[in-house]
C-alpha cells in the first residue's frame, strides 16, 4: 500500500547524516494527497512553512532531520513529509515550544499562495510514527505494509463471511473491546462475536490508519473504519466509528492482541 516511497524517503532522510549511526530514530512520516489540483498552493504552503519551521526547529536543536518530498504523479501519494527525533522527547519539545518556534521566522502566521489554507488544498491520508535504527529503515516499510496487508485481509473476510480467517486475524489470547459491551477473550470468542445472524451480509468494510506505531514486534493503530450491513428485510445501514488496535507478532505475522472500537 504505501510501497518504495517510504523506504526511498527515508533513506533520502539520512543518507547524508546519518551513515555510521547505530542509535535509534524517533521517525514522524505524513502521507498526504493534493485536493481539487491546488499544486502549487501545496507546494509554496509547505516550502515557505513546513520546511522553515522544521529548519528553525533543527536550529534550535530539537529535529534530527527533515525532509519535504513532492511525490505527485509517481505513486499513492501526491507529498511525504518526514521528520526524524533523536527521541520522543524532541518531539514533545517542538509541539510544546512551537509558537515560539514559528513566531521567529513567521511573526504573522503562516503565508499562503492565492490565500489557500491546508484544508482547501490538502488531505491527510496517513500519519505514521516509529522507532527504528537507521541500519534497519527498510524494515520499517515492511512491518508498516504488513500491518496494512492484515487489516485489509480482516475486511476482506469481514465482507466474504470468512468468520474462520477473520478470528485468526487475532491472537490466540486476543481481547477485543466492542462497544456497549464487556471485554471478550480467547479467539473462539472472539469468532463467535463476528459471526453474522442469516440473512445480513456486510456490503462495505474499510479501515483508515490515522496513525501507526511500530517498537519491535508490537505494534499500536489508531484511525477510522466505516461499513454498510444489509438487513435481512433488505435494509442497507451505513455505519463509522474509530478504533485502536495492539498488534502483536508472531512467527513473522502481526496479529490483532488487543481491538477497541466504537461509533461516532
Amino acid at each position: 500500500m504505501i510501497k518504495k516511497i517510504l523506504t526511498v524517503g527515508m533513506l533520502l532522510l539520512i543518507s547524508d547524516v546519518v551513515k555510521a549511526q547505530s542509535n535509534k530514530l524517533y521517525l514522524m512520516i505524513d502521507y498526504v494527497n493534493i485536493v481539487d489540483n491546488n499544486v502549487d498552493e501545496a507546494k509554496y504552503y509547505y516550502q515557505n512553512n513546513w520546511e522553515a519551521f522544521r529548519k528553525a526547529a533543527q536550529e534550535a536543536g530539537y529535529i534530527h532531520s527533515y525532509r519535504l518530498l513532492v511525490t505527485q504523479g509517481q505513486g499513492e501519494f501526491d507529498i511525504v513529509l518526514i521528520t526524524a527525533f533523536a527521541n520522543q522527547e524532541d518531539l514533545n519539545n517542538v509541539e510544546s515550544n512551537f509558537e515560539k518556534i514559528i513566531g521567529s521566522i513567521r511573526p504573522g502566521g503562516p503565508i499562503f499562495l492565492n490565500n489557500k489554507k491546508p484544508n482547501d488544498f490538502r488531505k491527510n491520508e496517513y500519519s505514521i510514527r516509529t522507532q527504528t535504527a537507521s541500519v534497519n529503515l527498510e524494515n520499517v516499510e515492511r512491518e508498516i505494509e504488513q500491518i496494512l496487508k492484515q487489516t485489509e485481509l480482516f475486511s476482506l473476510s469481514y465482507m466474504n463471511a470468512d468468520f474462520e480467517s477473520l478470528a485468526n486475524s487475532y491472537t490466540a489470547d486476543a481481547k477485543i473491546l466492542p462497544p456497549g459491551a464487556g471485554i471478550i477473550e480467547g479467539r473462539e470468542a472472539i469468532k463467535k462475536r463476528w459471526i453474522l445472524p442469516d440473512g445480513v451480509r456486510i456490503l462495505l468494510h474499510k479501515v483508515t490508519p490515522s496513525e501507526i506505531t511500530v517498537q519491535g514486534n508490537w505494534a499500536y493503530d489508531l484511525g477510522y473504519y466505516e461499513g454498510k450491513t444489509r438487513k435481512k428485510n433488505g435494509e442497507e445501514v451505513a455505519w463509522k466509528g474509530k478504533y485502536l488496535i495492539v498488534w502483536k507478532k508472531e512467527t513473522g505475522t502481526w496479529k490483532m492482541y488487543a481491538d477497541a472500537w466504537n461509533g461516532v
